[in-house]
């Protein structure tokens, strides 16, 4: 869990499951769903009659996703979006880092040229995505590129 302030407010990036789906903070948590793998079918249960029948009598009641919990340090924080969702669609509680979403995040110089973190100051847009100035920002922080953040605002 890392903090960063840009000209757009200050976020916190906050790692989550790489599949999570929807999000949302309430009362200092960052809750969520992840999948809960004991309950997904398997190959060998769909190409067996009896066994896929076994399963789905034995997981009739069971959700496919269990619900996850992160607390969050002291501060009201609004969920922006997550680096990747396990959800297609642009659902709100779920959405996946746009470049318009981007764009409220890190800086620009009004040129279409994006703030590149790990530069000096006198340097600093050269960047001409706003998503790939946020993978920067993440770099700036020692964050794992390839890992899944959840990005919230504080408010």
């Amino acid at each position: 869990m890392k903090t960063a302030t840009t000209g757009k407010g200050t976020f916190l990036f906050v790692e989550v499951h790489e599949s999570g789906v929807v999000f949302y903070e309430n009362m200092g948590y960052l809750i969520y769903k992840e999948p809960d793998y004991k309950n997904w079918v398997t190959d060998s249960d769909l190409l067996n009659p009896v066994k896929l029948a076994k399963f789905l009598e034995r997981n009739d009641k069971n959700s496919d996703y269990k619900q996850a919990v992160i607390k969050l340090p002291n501060g009201n924080y609004k969920f922006v979006a997550v680096i990747k969702s396990g959800v297609l669609d642009r659902h709100e509680a779920s959405q996946n880092l746009t470049e318009e979403i981007a764009a409220t995040i890190v800086d620009d110089n009004g040129m279409g040229c994006w703030d590149n973190y790990r530069l000096k100051r006198d340097n600093k847009y050269t960047c001409t995505s706003a998503e790939d100035s946020v993978d920067l920002l993440l770099k700036s922080l020692g964050l794992d590129t390839t890992k899944n953040y959840a990005i919230l605002k504080l408010i």
